[in-house]
């Protein structure tokens, strides 16, 4: 299963079809038979009333896009984009960039990238609605899943299939870090969406009233965790990002796959320097049950 761009946008102000139809009115607007569409097109477009943002987008009195947000960014187009949620992703991605404007953020491919991977590993995501999903209904979703390159879209390798696997996994990487390994998971953080939604303010303009989360909801919250837990990872995280590329994530499925072996792995790691695992074993630490902090100053010395 390959995660690729659903029907990659062109980023333009206008579609070709509405192009098109504004031209065709211009020049036949005494004589033409405008038909229902047409109709509609106009009608949105110069009697709803709408405020500009800053992402170039128009929005509505209650705060979402409008649906050229949608057309230009390929999700369906009864998804609603609430600007609160697209501001809070903006400050995740500003604090990953200082220089960076918001009108300088490719909001269509954000939206873009991630519900591509959303509707390749659920596929009812790529279903033209935006039903409200219940607690029961948004656990039984995939939870997340990786890829053989590591990045966002790529070929998945591995799918998880509820919150007590994904957990799993994601403190096993603890033991693979130290050897210089990862298993980089794209994390679709549907357990924000579940527990203490009260508090959460990036889902609070999908919510129903019985507190359901809609299927923009469920995807703007994915977008928004993922970037703020990249960010938090790299404040946090004992290993330096130099040292958890991608080639640690290739390398953990090249012996996954048998195309190397741990062995062979370890030793060739090993030749020139102390592994970090024989550190922290001549130093009497056990890394099973050492707190992340100090782990990290263990890295620390380790490095130096």
């Amino acid at each position: 299963m390959l995660v690729g761009l659903a029907n990659p946008y062109q980023n333009l102000a206008l579609t070709h079809y509405e192009k098109s139809t504004l031209l065709n009115l211009n020049n036949k607007q005494e004589t033409i038979d405008v038909n229902n569409e047409l109709n509609s097109f106009l009608d949105y477009k110069f009697t709803q009333t709408t405020y500009p943002s800053e992402f170039g987008f128009r929005i509505n009195e209650q705060g979402f896009f409008s649906e050229d947000l949608n057309r230009i960014s390929r999700i369906p187009e009864t998804y609603q984009i609430h600007i609160k949620s697209a501001r809070s992703i903006a400050k995740e991605m500003v604090r990953q960039d200082e220089n960076l404007n918001y009108n300088q953020i490719d909001l269509p491919y954000i939206l873009n990238s991630y519900y591509s991977s959303l509707k390749a590993v659920n596929q009812n995501f790529g279903e033209n609605d935006n039903n409200s999903l219940s607690r029961d209904e948004i656990s039984k979703l995939m939870q997340g899943f990786s890829t053989d390159n590591g990045n966002l879209l790529g070929q998945v390798n591995r799918i998880y299939e509820n919150q007590e696997v994904l957990n799993l996994t994601l403190d096993k990487n603890k033991n693979l870090n130290t050897l210089m390994l990862d298993n980089k998971i794209i994390n679709f953080h549907f357990d924000k969406a579940i527990n203490n939604t009260s508090s959460n303010d990036i889902i609070k303009p999908y919510l129903s009233k019985n507190s359901e989360v809609s299927k923009s909801g469920l995807l703007v919250n994915f977008i928004y965790q993922d970037i703020k837990s990249k960010n938090e990872e790299e404040i946090n995280f004992f290993m330096k990002p130099i040292s958890l590329d991608l080639n640690s994530h290739k390398n953990l499925y090249k012996i996954l796959e048998g195309k190397e072996s741990i062995e062979d792995y370890i030793k060739e790691n090993n030749e020139k320097k102390m592994s970090f695992d024989l550190y922290l074993y001549v130093n009497g630490v056990d890394k099973n049950t050492i707190s992340k902090e100090k782990l990290s100053v263990f890295f620390q010395q380790y490095i130096n």
